[in-house]
């Protein structure tokens, strides 16, 4: 309640007044409003497959939505989860070597081949060959068009008078009606001539 004072009055003098309300019966402010507690906003979306064929993993964020500064909110960021980007190019396994090129010797070749499990593998290749030796060994004698070679030559026949040869070869008659001529050492008979002739 405001007074005003009586002796201001008539005297020329400005008036006063005075506050009869005391502090302390004024009302006490009113309590500060605490801040709401801190809590996540809504994750987002998940990223691409780590990897671009087979397995990898994909991740994803949220944010704390908080106003009291200090406050953080209970729980992880980030989470992961596992995903497959496709099947991957790869090779099969290579198929066992051929068998060599050559029977015999050295300079044949053997081959070995392999498959792309796609369309097409970044790097590599579907075949591959390495020098090799036949399995066998080639004859000193080889043989012309695969043909086996000639026989050896007979051994020298002592049968020069169309008997069959005595033994030793001595003579060339006496068996069987030969013409009875003695042959040496060094001599033979010549059919064209019936007779010996010497070296």
């Amino acid at each position: 309640m405001v007074e005003t004072s009586s002796q201001a009055i008539g005297t020329g003098a400005q008036p006063t007044r005075t506050c009869n309300t005391c502090e302390q019966n004024s009302p006490p402010p009113p309590p500060p409003v605490a801040p709401p507690p801190p809590q996540w906003n809504s994750w987002g979306p998940w990223s691409s497959c780590s990897a671009s064929c087979g397995s990898g993993f994909q991740t994803r964020t949220r944010t704390c939505n908080t106003q009291c500064g200090v406050c953080q909110c209970q729980g992880p960021s980030t989470e992961q989860q596992p995903c497959n980007g496709g099947n991957c190019c790869d090779w099969t396994l290579w198929t066992p070597w051929s068998e060599c090129s050559v029977t015999c010797g050295s300079g044949g070749v053997k081959y070995r081949t392999r498959q792309c499990t796609c369309l097409q593998c970044s790097s590599g290749s579907s075949n591959e060959q390495e020098a090799c030796n036949g399995p066998y060994q080639c004859p000193t004698t080889c043989s012309v068009c695969g043909n086996p070679p000639p026989p050896p030559p007979p051994p020298p026949s002592c049968n020069t008078c169309n008997q069959p040869p005595p033994p030793a070869c001595s003579t060339c008659g006496g068996i069987g009606g030969g013409t009875g001529i003695g042959m040496g050492a060094n001599a033979y008979y010549d059919p064209y001539r019936n007779g010996r002739r010497k070296n």
